[in-house]
């Protein structure tokens, strides 16, 4: 499977560094905003056909999803917009059919059974859709990355990717039939052309995720001549599937951290003041690194949500390290999340339960992850809560950072208050912690990453509700 180390080895050889700037697709979000007051009954909903709004006379259609069709259209009305890769929605009765989606089209059984494999030629502007068929190819290739023969025990096939120009490489790649998990695997030597058959040339396994994969990176023709991409299935199953491609040129706002630009960060977007700025340099960050961390109060039934990033900000005071405790409500591994931190200082107005989550989209519905794995918002994120130290005497001046270290840690952990929840699921799954509160009391919640991953900082929004 995909591990931290694989992933930032195989970053670091195609950039020519390592650490934090390597990262792929990594960014920062709004570092400090109001809170947003959310109703609880509220939803958004998402959907990969678009949805007719209410019919009236001159009612438009609903706009279709990522690969959907368009809602239909009302009595006299237009009918929607297709998907990126749909068809245009009907018309009403009197209406005219919506346009199609905008996004490319597919090109149908790609990808050969064995090497050197379908040749994808990248130039500036490359933006392709290829779609396969595993259950009509034999098994030829294993990937170490992917956990060996248990990891890439299915049929695969092959794709060569040249290329000649500096670029940013965003691959997508999806099961169709949701029968099995596509594993992807890497190969290519720095300095000269690859090798297709030559297994000790395996740079990284995409496998962390279910039904999809991703990668998002920029290519340097200097440092590697081409690549071989391996769509592979784990457990011996194959079936159809879609690899969405596309090659620009690097620019500050794609998504991808950069170095010919030398990035220090991407969100996205090429704005100024929300914590990583036009030129996508991280803004200085002078506070809630570090407790007492941002203060807010919260009433009994309310819900909040916090948009921001823990990419500008340090580990800990930056000189201890803040992590949740060992062999706590995380398990044993949760002395590895020494990413970057952010703090919040919650004063509960009632007693009650309070739930926090980070990892879903700004509605609270969906995981971020689900939506789109190249996100600057999917990372491997790590939650947890801790009373104030001496929470019964603190008063106005509560804090959850008692000034000392954890005796004998080797993170040189701070003794951070009592440890109440924390959630550390798993590669980018949305983490959630629950806890009773008193009235009038202070606790905190802290969004930390793992420091053995990948993508150990990033945005997010995190979702805040206190119910009896």
């Amino acid at each position: 499977m995909l591990t931290p180390s694989h992933l930032r080895t195989f970053t670091a050889l195609l950039l020519g560094t390592l650490g934090a700037g390597s990262a792929l697709g990594l960014g920062c979000n709004v570092v400090e905003t109001e809170p947003v007051e959310t109703d609880a009954s509220s939803s958004t909903s998402s959907a990969s056909s678009g949805g007719s709004m209410v019919t009236t006379s001159t009612s438009m259609g609903g706009a279709g999803g990522a690969t959907g069709s368009g809602g239909a259209g009302g009595a006299t009305g237009s009918g929607g917009a297709g998907g990126a890769t749909g068809s245009g929605g009907a018309g009403g009765a009197t209406g005219s059919g919506g346009s199609g989606g905008s996004g490319p089209l597919c090109i149908e059984d790609t990808g050969t059974d064995a090497c050197p494999g379908d040749t994808i030629p990248l130039t500036l502007g490359t933006n392709t859709c290829y779609e396969g068929d595993l259950a009509t190819a034999q098994h030829d290739f294993t990937a170490a990355y992917c956990g060996g023969s248990a990891g890439s025990s299915g049929p695969d096939r092959v794709y060569h990717l040249t290329f000649s120009a500096l670029g940013t490489l965003k691959l997508r790649f999806f099961a169709l039939d949701g029968t099995f998990n596509p594993n992807v695997h890497v190969r290519g030597k720095i300095g000269q052309p690859a090798t297709c058959e030559d297994a000790t040339q395996e740079l990284t396994c995409l496998a962390s995720f279910p039904t999809k994969e991703a990668i998002a990176v920029e290519l340097d023709p200097t440092k590697f001549a081409d690549l071989f991409f391996f769509v592979d299935g784990a457990n011996g199953l194959g079936g159809k599937y879609r690899m969405d491609v596309s090659f620009e040129a690097p620019a500050c706002g794609d998504g991808v951290i950069n170095p010919s630009l030398m990035e220090a960060c991407d969100d996205g977007n090429a704005k100024s003041g929300d914590g990583c700025d036009a030129s996508c340099k991280l803004e200085q960050v002078t506070s809630f690194d570090a407790c007492p961390g941002e203060p807010f109060p919260i009433a009994l039934n309310q819900s909040l949500t916090f948009v921001s990033s823990t990419a500008p900000y340090k580990d800990g005071d930056g000189v201890r390290s803040y992590h949740p405790s060992v062999g706590g409500t995380c398990g044993p591994g949760a002395a590895s999340s020494t990413g970057n931190d952010r703090i919040y200082q919650l004063k509960a107005k009632a007693n009650g339960t309070v739930t926090a989550s980070v990892g879903l989209d700004l509605a609270g519905t969906t995981p971020v992850c689900e939506q789109d794995i190249l996100d600057p918002g999917c990372w491997d994120r790590v939650l947890y809560a801790v009373e104030a130290v001496n929470p019964d005497t603190c008063g106005a001046t509560c804090t959850c950072d008692s000034g000392m270290t954890i005796p004998g840690d080797p993170l040189n952990g701070a003794l951070l208050g009592n440890q109440l929840a924390c959630s550390n699921s798993g590669t980018f799954d949305v983490e959630t912690v629950s806890f009773p509160v008193v009235k009038d009391r202070t606790y905190f919640l802290i969004v930390d990453g793992m420091s053995t991953a990948a993508k150990k900082f990033g945005k997010f929004n995190l979702h805040v509700s206190l119910k009896p």
